[in-house]
């Protein structure tokens, strides 16, 4: 029900945003919010009607909040890093801790872990950087 009552509101929110501009009467600074807040709102409404699972939906799913918790305060980390260390360095920390952290956890692993997200993170550098021309933060290597 707290989706719907969001997206309802977020839609009332938006009509303070205006609703024309010069090119089209249709497509307004309003009309991305709007669209994502009906999506909400329809999406509220069918988890109210359809949600017929009993208990912890995280129990159901395997997972502890030990583990919750650590991919928040990782995610939170990489978030106030990347400024600080760059794309590459972060996100080639973070993904390598994350699948360390949730898949098997030994010696071995950890450097295909490490070469793993290192070769994501220069994947996705470059073709953001050099392709589509798009800066992402540089930091103390790149």
């Amino acid at each position: 029900m707290g989706c719907v009552l969001l997206g309802v509101f977020v839609f009332f929110l938006s009509s303070g945003l205006g609703t024309t501009t010069l090119e089209s009467p249709i497509y307004g600074p309003a009309f991305y919010p709007r669209i994502l807040s009906g999506l909400l709102a329809f999406l509220g409404i069918l988890l109210v009607f359809f949600a017929s699972q009993k208990g912890d939906p995280f129990e159901q799913a395997g997972i502890d909040n030990r583990s919750l918790y650590v991919g928040v305060l990782s995610l939170v980390s990489y978030v106030f890093l990347m400024p600080l260390a760059g794309f590459v360095v972060t996100s080639t920390a973070y993904l390598a801790f994350s699948f360390h952290f949730y898949t098997g956890k030994t010696r071995s692993r950890l450097m295909r872990h490490v070469f793993l997200g290192l070769g994501i993170s220069v994947s996705v550098f470059i073709i953001f950087e050099y392709l589509l021309r798009v800066t992402l933060p540089h930091g103390w290597l790149l």
